[in-house]
This record gives structure tokens, C-alpha cells and sequence, in this order.
């Protein structure tokens, strides 16, 4: 993830640098702008269980026990409810849940935050990984770091954690390789291999 923030800032400054002579010449025309009235709301949408098709931009709340079936571009999904199930033939940008009894599949995911108790998330690769709850089960082909501050909680890396941080007790964590480890609870399990 750090990678890809250095190279889209490498890029926008060589953009502007490459633009800066030729809009130098340039100057302002006025400019009718949208009232707030005319813009979209791109503020959080609170969705009924079902399917909905995610719009770019939009943060979708998942707040009532039921099935849902997310499509789409779904930069923000946040689940604050309990016994929701939430399936994805898509992945997420960013997952949040703070609710209780829920289970996620999705595919690729950029981050998941877990906040609530007993959850259970399954996705593709995964970037980044903080669990401050207890009692939840992760699974990810592959996740680039992790962070577990709850207890009792279970991730399975898949074949590789790039790097995993415990400052909760009564963990498990396991993954074909770990690339850094740093375990300050007890009663922690990390194993690769």
C-alpha cells in the first residue's frame, strides 16, 4: 500500500511538473458552480439487506440482521450491525465492522478494520488487517500487515503476512512466511511455515 501511495505521488508531481510551463500562460474564466442541491450525496447510505451495486465514493452502511449482496465499486462498506452476513463477488476498499454474530466473503480487499466480537471475514488478498475486537476469524490469501490489539482471535494469513503486530492476548496467528513479527500480549500462537 505505501508503495502504491509513493508511486501515484511520484506521478502526480511529474504531471504537474510537466504541466506547470504550459498552464503558466493561462488564466482563470469564471466558473458557474453547482449549488449543494445540484451535487450527489456522497455521504454514508444506510442499505436494506438485498443486493445493492456499489457507486464510487459512496460509504455503504449495513446496520440490519439480514443477507446482503454488494456489486460494484464499494470503496466503504461499514457493518455496525449484528448477524448480517455480507457476501462480494468484488472485494472492498476499505471494511469496517462493529457489530457482533457477522460474517464477510468478499475478494481483494484494501483494509479491514474489525472493532466488534465474533466476526468472521474471508477475502482474497487483504492489505491491511486491525482487529480490536475479541473472538473474530480471518482469513486471506495473503495480507501485506496485520494488527491485532483484541484477544482471542484468529487469522490465517494464507501464504504470506508481510508483517503482524500483537499487543492483545490469546491470539492466533498463522501464514506460510511472516516477514516481521512483534508479539508484546501472552498467550499468543504465531506460526509460518
Amino acid at each position: 500500500m505505501l508503495a502504491y501511495c509513493r508511486t501515484m505521488r511520484g506521478r502526480i508531481a511529474a504531471a504537474a511538473a510537466l504541466l506547470g510551463p504550459v498552464l503558466a500562460g493561462c488564466s482563470m474564466l469564471p466558473v458557474d458552480l453547482p449549488s449543494a442541491g445540484d451535487l450527489p450525496n456522497l455521504g454514508p447510505t444506510t442499505v436494506a439487506p438485498g443486493a445493492t451495486t456499489c457507486s464510487h465514493g459512496v460509504q455503504y452502511n449495513l446496520t440490519a440482521a439480514g443477507d446482503y449482496t454488494l456489486s460494484g465499486n464499494c470503496d466503504l462498506v461499514s457493518v455496525t450491525g449484528d448477524g448480517i452476513k455480507v457476501t462480494s463477488p468484488d472485494g472492498f476498499g476499505a471494511l469496517t465492522i462493529d457489530g457482533g454474530d457477522n460474517s464477510v466473503e468478499a475478494r481483494d480487499t484494501g483494509a479491514v478494520t474489525v472493532k466488534g466480537d465474533d466476526n468472521a471475514v474471508t477475502v482474497g488478498t487483504l492489505g491491511l488487517l486491525t482487529i480490536e475486537g475479541k473472538g473474530n476469524a480471518t482469513t486471506a490469501t495473503k495480507i501485506g500487515m496485520a494488527t491485532l490489539s483484541g484477544d482471542s482471535n484468529t487469522v490465517d494469513g494464507g501464504d504470506n503476512l508481510g508483517a503482524v503486530t500483537v499487543t492483545g492476548n490469546s491470539n492466533t496467528v498463522t501464514a506460510g512466511t511472516i516477514g516481521s513479527i512483534t508479539d508484546n500480549g501472552t498467550g499468543n500462537t504465531i506460526t509460518q511455515g
